[in-house]
């Protein structure tokens, strides 16, 4: 997975590789990222045992510091309230 990094808040986003709806959030999330301007971390939680304990089978997981934004799918409309704070 890549990012592009742009200036702007700094959001994290939960992953495990070969995940479909990590991947779908992931696109969803990129195509918005010029536009809303926010600079995405990729966190995979299969390299951190501490992480994967905390996320499991609960991935995508996008938060903002330690808020949950969403999760499994991408909440746009929440995500764009999120940003506005």
């Amino acid at each position: 997975m890549t990012v592009h990094p742009v200036t702007g808040t700094q959001l994290t986003f939960y992953y495990r590789e070969d995940c479909h709806l990590c991947e779908v959030m992931l696109r969803a999330l990129q195509g918005l990222q010029q536009s809303l301007r926010f600079e995405l971390a990729l966190i995979d939680i299969d390299r951190n045992p501490a992480v994967a304990r905390v996320y499991n089978e609960r991935v995508p997981v996008l938060c903002r510091g330690k808020r949950e934004i969403c999760r499994y799918r991408l909440d746009e409309a929440r995500l764009r309230m999120e940003l506005e704070r």
